[in-house]
């Protein structure tokens, strides 16, 4: 039984580490392996674009590559917003009230051709 206790006990520290808040450690361990790929695209998306998103934002985002103009460009995509890097360039892309289509602010120096 101790060793279960612990073994609970390091997944909800784990988790903690990760994500800073506290979590129920049963649910923790049912679904580490789960937990442990949002916890590296988490670190990914802190490390790429600055952002600490949390667990909830993380279950609907992705992460897709791709080229424009022929060059990379790699976006993390999340509910309500989209955090691209193409070439130095770093751009938000925001939409309200779930639309997508309206494009409202840069980090950085805007695309070419996108207002």
């Amino acid at each position: 039984m101790k060793i279960k206790e612990e073994a609970l006990g390091s997944a909800a520290g784990w988790y903690f580490q990760c994500f800073g808040e506290t979590a129920n450690p049963l649910k923790v361990a049912k679904r580490l392996e789960e937990y442990f790929a949002l916890c590296q695209m988490r670190t990914a998306a802190k490390r790429e674009f600055g952002v600490a998103l949390s667990e909830r934002a993380l279950r609907g985002a992705f992460w897709w590559d791709g080229e424009w103009t022929g060059k990379p460009v790699s976006c993390l995509v999340t509910e309500r917003e989209a955090m691209c890097k193409w070439g130095k360039c770093q751009v938000e892309i925001c939409g309200e009230g779930g639309d997508r289509r309206r494009v409202h602010k840069a980090r950085k120096p805007p695309l070419p051709g996108v207002d």
